[in-house]
C-alpha cells in the first residue's frame, strides 16, 4: 500500500478505496474511481470528489511487480481463511478482508517512517505533494517534490 502511495501519489482514501477491478496489471493502469472515508462514524465508499479526481494513472514496472506479489499473498490469505474472509473486492484490506481503518494506516506509516529514520511527514498530506517523479526522469531542482535536505 505504501509503495503505491509513494510511487503514484493518490490520497489515502483513494488508495483505501481501490478495488481489484480498478487495477489493470496487464495494461499497467490504475483507475481512481472511489474513496474510503469515515462519514458520521462509519466507513463508507464514496465517489472520488471531483471530475479531476476520477483519473487514470500509469503504474511503473516496479510497482506492477509489487502489486502482483500482493495479489498472490492476498489470494492465499483469502483461500486459507475460507468463510472467515470478508470479500470486499478491495486491493488493500485487513487480514480478514475488511476495509482498512484510515487512522491505523496513518499509525503504521508513522512507525515505518520512524524505523527508517525519516523526518516527520504526513502520508499524502496535500494534493500537490505527490511523488510523481518516481518513474520519470526529473531534475531535483525542477521536481514538484524536491528531496529532503537537512538543515545542517
Amino acid at each position: 500500500m505504501f509503495a503505491c502511495a509513494l510511487m503514484l501519489g493518490p490520497r489515502r482514501g483513494e488508495i483505501l478505496g481501490l478495488r481489484r477491478v480498478d487495477v489493470d496489471l496487464t495494461g499497467v493502469t490504475l483507475y481512481v474511481r472511489q474513496t474510503l472515508q469515515r462519514v458520521d462514524g462509519s466507513l463508507m465508499f464514496v465517489p472520488a470528489k471531483t471530475e479531476r479526481s476520477h483519473r487514470r494513472l500509469p503504474i511503473p514496472p516496479r510497482l506492477v511487480a509489487i502489486l502482483r506479489r500482493h495479489r498472490a499473498t492476498q489470494t492465499a490469505e483469502r483461500t486459507g481463511l475460507g468463510d472467515a474472509w470478508t470479500e470486499t473486492g478491495l486491493v488493500f484490506t485487513s487480514s480478514i478482508g475488511t476495509p482498512l481503518e484510515p487512522r491505523n494506516v496513518n499509525r503504521r506509516f508513522d512507525v515505518l517512517r520512524k524505523e527508517a529514520g525519516l523526518p516527520w511527514l504526513r502520508l499524502l498530506s496535500r494534493p500537490g505533494a505527490r511523488f510523481r517523479c518516481y518513474h520519470r526522469s526529473v531534475s531535483p531542482d525542477r521536481s514538484p517534490n524536491p528531496p529532503y535536505r537537512s538543515e545542517e
